[in-house]
């Protein structure tokens, strides 16, 4: 711990400043009587990792920062310890949802346009819920597991029966227009 001098009042934090390059990295410390707690401490940690730029010029707007996966040396594979993986989507997933009565299956819809009703103990497809004009952002199982709806961004809704895998219902909303309401 650092003693206050008589300049500085009780209770004000101290500076510290270190240079990184052309930029000062500011360390607010705060100033008081008691020990800090371990989940103080825990909060107050902040993980920074700069990289040396090539003769000391500034990074580019467009430049990305690295990031390393904790744990894992260079050249190696993270280890993988799901039991199963679905890869039907070809882009990101954007949303899932397990079956409420049993949770053997999954629903999951994303960017490439399709939503997919799957089997969690093996990753079997059952069905693709197929026919959406934009990303599926929303795919969900009705409460007795029977029917699946999902929607996209465009704002087509379908609803399908997991026993017969065919839709039974669709509506499109078309365009939206978000409002506030003042009451």
């Amino acid at each position: 711990h650092r003693q206050r001098t008589m300049e500085e009042p009780e209770g004000v934090g101290a500076h510290v400043g270190d240079f990184h390059g052309d930029e000062e990295i500011i360390e607010v410390l705060e100033l008081n009587d008691t020990d800090p707690e371990p989940d103080d401490l825990a909060n107050d940690i902040e993980d920074v990792d700069f990289e040396d730029a090539a003769d000391g010029a500034e990074f580019a707007d467009d430049e990305e920062w690295e990031t390393e996966d904790e744990g894992v040396e260079e050249g190696m594979d993270a280890q993988d310890d799901s039991e199963v993986t679905f890869s039907k989507h070809t882009a990101s997933v954007f949303c899932v949802s397990l079956d409420p009565q049993q949770s053997a299956l999954a629903v999951t819809g994303g960017e490439d346009d399709k939503a997919f009703v799957w089997r969690l103990s093996d990753g079997e497809l059952l069905f693709e819920c197929s026919g959406h004009k934009d990303s599926v952002t929303c795919a969900v199982f009705s409460h007795d597991s029977t029917m699946v709806a999902t929607g996209d961004m465009s704002g087509l809704i379908k609803v399908w029966s997991v026993d017969t895998k065919q839709e039974i219902w669709s509506f499109e909303v078309g365009d939206l227009e978000w409002r506030s309401e003042e009451h």
